[in-house]
Order: structure tokens, then sequence, then C-alpha cells
């Protein structure tokens, strides 16, 4: 194993979280390399320091705090009626505002067209009477037992 793996495991190696078959590997290579065994008893120290301080103890307000400005509180939910109400508010402004602005653009747009001087009078097909029927069904019950 050389140094440099030895320097990426070494933490590791010191807070007992390396598998065993590279736990002697480590040890092997501290038996005989002076350079690793110097930097292994310097981590082993700081670390221990580090471990042997004692925690302060923090008060429950500070996570409190911490909490709220993390997670502000979420605004207030309003009742859904209020929320439709006011979505139909906006719905049907919109649309009159959609439908004047149509007939503004409509009214501009045929001002200025000259109307044809001969209106021709056209009546819908509905209003034909029989318009859509052929001679047969119009044809007399009795005379259907002919045809």
């Amino acid at each position: 194993m050389s140094c440099e793996e030895i320097r990426k495991h070494i933490d590791d190696y010191i807070l007992g979280e390396v598998d065993p078959a590279l736990e002697i590997r480590i040890n092997e290579h501290v038996l005989r390399c002076v350079a690793c065994r110097k930097e292994l008893e310097e981590r082993e120290a700081g670390i221990g320091y580090l471990t042997s301080i004692p925690k302060a103890a923090v008060p429950d307000s500070a996570y409190r705090t911490i909490r709220s400005r993390l997670f502000p509180p979420c605004r207030e939910k309003r009742p859904f009626f209020a929320s439709l109400a006011g979505r139909l508010v906006f719905v049907s402004a919109a649309f009159l505002v959609g439908m004047v602005l149509m007939r503004t653009v409509d009214v501009v747009s045929f001002r200025g067209k000259a109307r044809p001087a001969v209106e021709t009078k056209a009546r819908p097909y509905y209003r034909i009477p029989f318009a859509d029927t052929i001679k047969f069904y119009s044809a007399p019950a009795k005379n259907l037992a002919r045809i």
C-alpha cells in the first residue's frame, strides 16, 4: 500500500470506520513507514483533542429561531369560495375587456367601407316550407300503396 492511499483512509482508520482487511494493510504499512506513523499520531492527537472538548448546551430557542428562519411560516389559506369569487371576477372582467376590444376593432375596421348599393334578401332554407323534401313524401297516404 502506498503512502497516498494511507492518507486517504487515515481519518476513517482513526475513527474505526474501515473494513478489517484495509485496517490490517494500514497497520502493516504504518509499522514500516515512519512518515505515515508520524502523521497517524498527529491526526490521532488532533481528533482526540476535538472529541475531548465538552459539547455546549444549546437552548431550545436557538432551534426555534433557526427553524423559523429556514422555514418561514406559510401564509394563511383563504377559503375556497373567496378564491373562487376572485377568480370569477377576474375571468368576467377579462371577458368584458375582450368583448369591448373586439367590438372596437370591428367598428374601426368597417367604418370606412361603403355599403353595397343593392341588397339582396336571401331566405334561409329552414323558412321555406318543404325545401328539403321530395314530392314523394308530400304525396297523400292513400297513393303511397300504389307506388
